[in-house]
This record gives structure tokens, C-alpha cells and sequence, in this order.
């Protein structure tokens, strides 16, 4: 049923607990899961001489760190076929612009479950995701564990 499974990561127990049911739906159905860090770009003005650059190269440094270990983690679960994706972008409409680009059948994407206030001044990248979605949406919630 699913041949492409997309699942987002950023290095948080979020992203951690939809990459282990990410896992699974690939186990399931043999399919190929593409992981994709995305470098938000900084958007304040900065002075002459900030070192931008930098902050970009230092944040897709730790992108791809992120991806690698999520890579590992899947292929110690058994996951055969794994891809590992870094873009730059804001990230909503960065994973939504993945569903083409790599012909994408699911999308398993953590969410923090936040409310109020911190929803509204955080915004929600899975919540956007699920409304512009054109595949299935599976979100996978923060468990309240600790």
C-alpha cells in the first residue's frame, strides 16, 4: 500500500517516537523511508559582517547528524531502504513540497501536542502539514512519559 513514507526529523523524542511507528508502517509494506531535516533560514536582519553563513552551515551540519542517527536507528529496526534528505526551508511547506519530489504515499511526522498560547505563538509545523497534506497524515504525539 505504501511504497514512500516521509518522516521529518529534528532530534527531538517527538520525531523519535514517529520514527519508531514510521518503522513499523515500512515493515509492514517494504517500503522506503525518507528522512528530512530542514534548515529553517533565519529571517532577522542582521548587521554587516554577522556571520549568516555560518549559522546556516552549523545548522545543517547538525541536520545532518540528526539524519544520520536516525538512519542508523532504522536500519537496527530492520528498515532496508532509507534515504536521508537536508534541505533549507521553512519547514511545513518544505516537507509539503517533498510529497512530489520524491513521490510520497505517507507522511509520519511528530507533534509536540501543544496548546494555547504555545500553540499559537509556536505555531504547529505538523498541524499545517495535516491541513495541506494531499497524501495520509500519520501524527504521532509526544507521550507524556517523563
Amino acid at each position: 500500500m505504501f511504497k514512500a513514507i516521509l518522516a521529518p526529523v529534528d532530534g527531538t523524542q517527538g520525531s523519535s517516537n514517529a520514527l519508531e511507528v514510521a518503522a513499523q508502517v515500512a515493515g509492514r509494506f517494504e517500503a522506503k523511508i525518507h528522512l528530512l531535516f530542514v534548515v529553517e533560514p533565519y529571517i532577522l536582519p542582521y548587521p554587516t559582517g554577522f556571520p549568516y553563513q555560518e549559522l546556516i552551515n552549523n545548522a545543517t551540519q547538525m541536520g545532518q547528524d540528526v539524519v544520520e542517527a536516525a538512519a542508523e536507528a532504522l536500519l537496527q529496526k530492520g528498515v532496508k531502504h532509507v534515504e536521508k534528505h537536508t534541505l533549507e526551508g521553512h519547514p511545513a511547506p518544505t516537507i509539503l513540497e517533498c510529497i512530489e519530489r520524491f513521490s510520497i504515499e505517507l507522511i509520519v511526522i511528530g507533534t509536540h501536542g501543544r496548546r494555547g498560547l504555545d500553540r499559537i505563538l509556536l505555531g504547529s509545523v505538523a498541524e499545517e502539514v495535516v491541513r495541506r497534506s494531499r497524501v495520509p497524515v500519520l501524527s504521532v504525539h509526544l507521550r507524556d512519559e517523563a
